[in-house]
């Protein structure tokens, strides 16, 4: 994770706060959040994500215009 924000590293960066990553890739990953503010960010807001799905019980249904935006701002158009 030397090089953040590029699509494997957040995959590797999702394994990681699953609890799915290897103990060596757990190592470098907290490493490079310990020197990089903008992964650290990163992380706290993907585990404050799942802990909150997690936590609901409730299916909440978005409107095609929510879900078109918030495909629209994770660049995700072509699943909509």
């Amino acid at each position: 994770m030397i090089d953040h924000l590029k699509d494997e590293d957040l995959l590797t960066l999702c394994a990681y706060l699953d609890g799915e990553e290897d103990e060596s890739m757990c190592k470098a990953i907290l490493t490079h959040l310990e020197e990089c503010p903008a992964c650290r960010a990163l992380a706290n807001t993907l585990m404050k994500t799942i802990t909150l799905y997690r936590e609901t019980d409730q299916c909440i249904e978005m409107s095609e215009e929510v879900r078109d935006r918030l495909y629209s701002c994770l660049d995700m158009e072509d699943l909509a």
